[in-house]
């Protein structure tokens, strides 16, 4: 049978001319889920991952610091008397093991630097069972006059004058009786950049034994805050 030619004269072929010619379908793109690097790289990840969970519950890196953190410990029950005191704890009263392990705590959650006395304790070695013999060391010492106006006024410490309206002294009481006196060997007028000697005594209202406590505070805030750290380490 003879083929047909097209002819675009003829009537019965007229629909050819109107037919829209569709261009091709765009290639469709390939999700990168379904790509083999991507899926070479995600099998790598889990296995990797799979790995060291397993080296961390075997305990692998309990040395790590950031590890260490994430270790649970184990919940202690704690049964305090209705009649019991508490009040804060101080390093005065804590062993050094304690106090180590403490320090350790807090720097495996990175909390050291935005704790003041954790950092001053890192830095200040204070003899707590001779704390005479620490007092000793911080008397007649020489500090600007600015510093010795300052550490009063930060710590709400009573002043008192020279004739002039010079500070010469310091006291802080608190509720026990405890008192903390500091003086500056000065009589006259004196500028924020004059050198004057500083003597300190601890004394108590009622006669009793000054608080370790009370003392142990008072001395790490004078050696940081005169910057006398080179004699406590």
């Amino acid at each position: 049978m003879p083929r047909e030619v097209y002819d675009p004269k003829k009537p019965e072929l007229e629909f050819y001319n109107n037919r829209e010619i569709k261009p091709p379908a765009p290639k469709r793109e390939v999700s990168i889920f379904a790509r083999r690097w991507f899926m070479f790289l995600y099998g790598t990840f889990l296995t990797l991952f799979v790995i060291a969970f397993l080296l961390y519950k075997k305990g692998v890196f309990n040395n790590i610091p950031y590890f260490r953190a994430l270790k649970t410990s184990t919940a202690v029950e704690v049964k305090i008397n209705n009649d019991a005191f508490i009040s804060l704890a101080s390093p005065i009263d804590m062993e050094e093991e304690t106090i180590t392990k403490w320090r350790q705590q807090l720097q495996d959650y990175e909390l050291s630097q935005t704790i003041q006395t954790i950092n001053q304790l890192s830095i200040i070695n204070i003899d707590k069972n001779n704390l005479e013999n620490e007092i000793d060391k911080l008397q007649n010492i020489e500090i600007a006059y600015g510093t010795f106006k300052a550490f009063g006024m930060r710590y709400g410490m009573f002043p008192l004058y020279t004739e002039y309206r010079t500070i010469k002294e310091y006291t802080l009481t608190i509720d026990d009786g405890d008192t903390f006196t500091i003086k500056a060997q000065i009589d006259g007028e004196a500028d924020y950049k004059d050198k004057v000697k500083i003597n300190i005594e601890f004394t108590n209202n009622e006669n009793k034994e000054v608080s370790k406590r009370f003392i142990y505070t008072l001395l790490i805030f004078m050696i940081w805050d005169f910057r006398l750290t080179d004699m406590f380490n």
